[in-house]
């Protein structure tokens, strides 16, 4: 996450020098987040000693981070910049007036822009391809600098494998100067680690370079030998320098890259054996304090030691970390642990890793400056310029960003880093290098984030290194999939110890992962999030590579381990993997996996398939054992029976029933089945698959695609005429006095509600009732329609239409456009030869029915505007609304006035939310005035959702076709049908009788009623007061 700064005159720089801190976190000592007070008094003391056989490193080796001298013997350069001509040595005052008006203002970088600003910068740059060397004899000089600069580095290997690259030229006139700053990243190259700065004659006082690393600082002057003498400098990319003020002259320099070319490690120097000695006994000390935690099973505190990580000097970028292109006596240290530890069973790693702090800043201390935005650390000085003090801390987070191996081949990234891995204190406590801010936000106050970043070795024992691996699955960011390809082409490339021990290692946490989810689907799940973000990278693509790596080792305990943790029903695919696992393994030594397997299916169609790539898996693999393929088909051979017995059906169960019915050559199919049954195999169940089918005979969806898949087997031949057809007969018989239209249309809309079963499943699960009996469509009983008639079992089907009928009259309403209308156009429409006849009376009257029950139900009778200004009113819960009610339901005011105060306004404006009116505060009166008109919205939101639904019913009629509108209502247009008098009748508004109340006297009597009175009026008619 390092930004790539654009490189400036002494290297590539990011902006920022006063520092702000994080009030919440200092010192670090005092965050719980930050101490290892939960290490063991023993750990503490294994990485002191640790710490120590490097602290008395460092006292013996320096580590150069910066150097320069002369060079007396530097030819003339012959510059010669385009479009001005060639520059003579020394540089003359006329020469650098034209250099300047050549050159363009030299910007930095700060955060991820490039900006100019001379309070932080001043000088003048030209880019390499605007000048030219015309002395051949230049840059066989600057080749023959590159020992001398390797071994004022530190770094003497790197002569031969050193590339100096040509950046830029720049010019420092009196006053210019460049503020602190750090290069992090090293963006023009690959493999680019430090800076080289000649300095051309050209005299001049100040310009000198203040470079500093940790508690040291080191000036670097030019100025010396600047009248006729070359001079150069050079230091390590993450080295922060400063450029101070030209006092007199021009200071001119020319800017390289400094290049690792090669991809081998830097030879580093002879190491001290008691060094090594001493890092052992550290290294073993370390080794068995884990595993006496671990056959204690002391398993929390094992895991959170079996990584230890040591911070390095330098930061390095994701390109430059490798072990070829560390520095100085980050190189020599990096060599040493890697030589002592690789021999005792460790892995060596190299890590970024990163802290951040997020968190509200004093909103009194963050003013609007020109920075405000994306701050880097190392930045320029300038008056209020700082990171912004977070006070309040909202949340930390520490990540080993990216692992790579020695070579920089990137193993994995963002795995939990904590502090109890470092062999170091307090390794964040210091002034952050990135900060994110947010600035003013409105009322959500004024936010940011810290950024900490360091580099450090890390050692992880083998048996240990995929549980390190496998922590940043907990975070969702590792591709399972992918690393286990790469392992297992390895394996199958070179099958030795260590790449066997992988496969299992590997295993051993997936079974894991299964058994313990972690915590971040479990918050997606709390939250409620959508079924698509809750699929996680370990269930059914998990099982089916424990089932490849364990086939690959011959291990069965993994795959029988993997089916007891799943709990749950295991894909189709997993019976595939299985299949090739029974191709090196004896049958005797795995029936129990397939039989566990089997076990967690619970539907007709998945048992079948997974007996079928069972088998074709076997039968097309290499297999090791040819004995198996007998076995296996024996034992599916007798579960054929039991595949049948289950409790809930779905359509797709039933074309597993014929291809069981085909495969077992039809003699499950009446004759009454013995087989063996339960975990003991010693029970027996008598069972054959037609009484299997008619126990399940109220399931529309399951007995009609039965029903069609039978003439479908008996037309490609996989069952013999006269079976199907008794089959067909016996089955239907029993269907049509059992069939429900309007079972299957709620089965249908419970489907839409019903969420997903199981937030670990990766595929859907066919477990609900009214799920699986929903699995039919409008076409699917069409063409049960077409089979009936071509068998000639016509009066079955005449049986099913008058279901269908009567059935519609009381049929929910979004069933015509989802079953009914398909299952007319289907019988009509179809690609079948049986599609029956419209000329045909009971179809015609059968047609018309439905479509008249369609409109009739689903369109009905086009609302009619109001005839007068009568409005629904609205619950009265106080004597305002009252008034309110009174004057909606007066169907002759459109319009009234309530003079109220303004919170009963206020209430009486709620009231009328949805009503058919529209309100207005008349304020030039006292006290303020609701007015209050009446409004048609009700009425036109009707019509609106009338002629959706008229839009909706032409387009499904319409999907009949002109010749079959046209034979049955002689019109060929939708709109027409509905005009039709077949039709039409059904949208005609219904005639409102009239409640007439009777006189209880006259029923008494027996006698005639007459015309009722209203009693006040009867009572005025006698004299009588009310």
């Amino acid at each position: 996450m390092d930004n790539h700064n654009p490189k400036s005159d002494e290297g590539a720089s990011s902006s920022g020098k006063n520092m702000g801190t994080d009030k919440a976190l200092e010192p670090e000592s005092k965050s719980n987040y930050d101490k290892d007070d939960h290490c063991s008094v023993e750990m503490k003391a294994i990485k002191k000693q640790f710490r120590g056989v490097f602290d008395s490193f460092d006292d013996r080796i320096i580590d150069s981070f910066a150097v320069s001298a002369q060079a007396p013997k530097a030819p003339n350069p012959g510059l010669f910049v385009h479009n001005v001509g060639l520059i003579g040595m020394p540089l003359s005052e006329r020469d650098a007036q034209t250099l300047a008006n050549a050159s363009h203002q030299a910007p930095f970088g700060m955060g991820s822009q490039t900006i100019v600003d001379t309070s932080v910068r001043r000088s003048w740059e030209l880019n390499a391809s605007q000048f030219e060397f015309r002395n051949p004899q230049w840059d066989a000089f600057i080749a023959s600098l590159t020992g001398d600069i390797a071994k004022g580095l530190g770094v003497p290997g790197l002569k031969t494998t050193m590339k100096l690259e040509l950046y830029k030229m720049l010019l420092y006139k009196k006053g210019a100067f460049f503020d602190k700053h750090r290069e992090y990243v090293a963006s023009q190259a690959e493999g680019m680690f430090a800076t080289l700065v000649v300095a051309l004659p050209s005299e001049h006082t100040g310009g000198e370079v203040e470079a500093s690393f940790g508690d040291r600082t080191l000036t670097l002057e030019t100025s010396s030998s600047s009248a006729f003498g070359y001079s150069w400098l050079a230091w390590y990319a993450d080295v922060e320098h400063a450029v101070r003020p030209v006092t007199e002259g021009y200071r001119l320099v020319l800017t390289y890259n400094i290049i690792h070319t090669a991809d081998t490690p830097i030879p580093a120097p002879t190491l001290l054996d008691d060094d090594k000695v001493r890092l052992g006994h550290a290294i073993d000390s370390w080794t068995r304090l884990c595993s006496q935690d671990q056959e204690s099973n002391e398993t929390q505190k094992s895991l959170s030691w079996n990584k230890l990580a040591y911070k390095l000097s330098h930061k390095y970028t994701d390109a430059n970390l490798r072990l070829a292109h560390l520095k100085g006596k980050d190189r020599v240290k990096a060599m040493l642990i890697k030589d002592v530890c690789e021999p005792r069973g460790y892995k060596f790693l190299l890590a970024n890793i990163e802290k951040t702090v997020e968190g509200c800043c004093d909103e009194a201390d963050c003013e609007d400056d020109y920075w405000g935005g994306h701050r880097c650390w190392g930045g320029p000085s300038r008056g209020k310029s700082k990171l912004h003090e977070i006070v309040e801390v909202i949340e930390e987070d520490r990540v080993y960003k990216t692992v790579v191996d020695e070579h920089g081949k990137k193993i994995v990234k963002d795995v939990p880093l904590e502090m109890s891995d470092m062999v170091q204190p307090k390794v964040f406590t210091r002034d952050p290098d990135k900060e994110d801010y947010s600035g003013y936000t409105g009322n959500e106050g004024v936010s940011a984030t810290h950024f900490y970043r360091n580099t450090c070795v890390v050692i992880v024992p083998r048996e240990a290194y995929f549980e390190f691996i496998f922590q940043a699955v907990s975070r969702g960011n590792m591709n399972i999939s992918a690393w286990f390809d790469t392992m297992l082409s390895d394996y199958q490339r070179e099958p030795n110890t260590e790449n066997r021990k992988n496969l299992v290692s590997f295993c051993r946490c997936l079974l894991k992962l299964i058994e313990k989810p972690p915590t971040w689907r479990l918050q997606y799940l709390q939250y409620g999030l959508d079924e698509e973000r809750l699929r996680d990278p370990y269930s059914d693509e998990t099982l089916i590579l424990i089932v490849r790596a364990a086939a690959e080792v011959r291990e069965p305990k993994y795959i029988e381990q993997a089916v007891k943790v799943s709990k749950r029903k295991l894909p189709l695919t997993f019976f595939s993997g299985l299949g090739n696992f029974l191709c090196h393994v004896k049958w005797a030594d795995c029936i129990s996996i397939v039989q566990m397997a089997f076990e967690t299916l619970d539907t007709i169609q998945d048992r079948y398939r997974a007996s079928e790539n069972l088998h074709l898996s076997l039968e097309s693999g290499a297999t090791d054992v040819t004995e198996n393929v007998e076995a296996l088909k024996q034992w599916i051979e007798n579960r054929y029976p039991t595949m049948l017995k289950v409790e809930k059906v779905s359509g797709q169960d039933a074309e597993a029933v014929i291809d069981i019915a085909s495969a077992s050559e039809e003699k499950f199919m009446f004759q009454r089945f013995a087989c063996a049954s339960g975990s003991c195999c010693k029970m027996l169940t008598v069972f054959s698959i037609l009484p299997g089918v008619k126990t399940h005979i109220h399931c529309v969806g399951f007995i009609t695609r039965f029903l069609n898949g039978l003439v479908l087997a008996d037309e490609q031949h996989k069952l013999r005429h006269e079976v199907a057809l008794n089959v067909f007969q016996d089955v239907l018989s029993d269907f049509a006095s059992e069939f429900s239209l309007s079972e299957l249309a709620a089965s249908k809309k419970a489907k839409i509600a019903i969420p997903p079963s199981s937030i670990f499943s990766g595929i859907r699960s066919n477990t609900n009732e009214t799920e699986a009996a929903s699995d039919v469509s409008g076409q699917d009983l069409a063409q049960l329609i077409r089979n009936c008639h071509h068998l000639g079992t016509s009066d079955s089907a005449e049986k099913l239409l008058d279901k269908i009928q009567a059935e519609a009259e009381k049929l929910d309403t979004s069933c015509f456009g989802s079953l009914l209308i398909p299952f007319l156009c289907s019988l009509v429409n179809g690609p079948d030869k049986h599609n029956v006849s419209l000329s045909e009376p009971r179809y015609k009257t059968f047609y018309t029915r439905v479509i008249w029950l369609y409109a009739h139900r689903f369109l009905k009778t086009k609302p009619l505007p109001p005839a007068t200004f009568a409005r629904e009113g609205v619950s009265a819960c106080c004597s305002d609304c009252a008034q309110l009610s009174t004057f909606l339901r007066d169907p002759n005011r459109a319009t009234s006035r309530f003079p109220l105060a303004e919170s009963r306004l206020r209430h009486l404006e709620n009231k009328l939310y949805n009503c058919s009116a529209r309100c207005t505060t008349d304020r030039s009166v006292s006290p303020h005035t609701l007015v209050v008109t009446k409004t048609n919205d009700k009425y036109e939101k009707d019509l609106r959702e009338w002629e959706r639904r008229k839009q909706q019913t032409e387009e499904s009629i319409g999907k009949l076709g002109q010749d079959a509108l046209q034979e049955l209502f002689a019109v060929q247009s939708p709109a027409a049908v509905l005009e039709t008098s077949a039709i039409a009748s059904a949208l005609e508004p219904k005639q409102k009788v009239a409640k007439v109340p009777i006189k209880c006297g006259a029923l008494r009597a027996g006698g005639d009623a007459g015309p009722w009175v209203p009693r006040s009026r009867r009572a005025a008619a006698r004299g009588v007061g009310p």
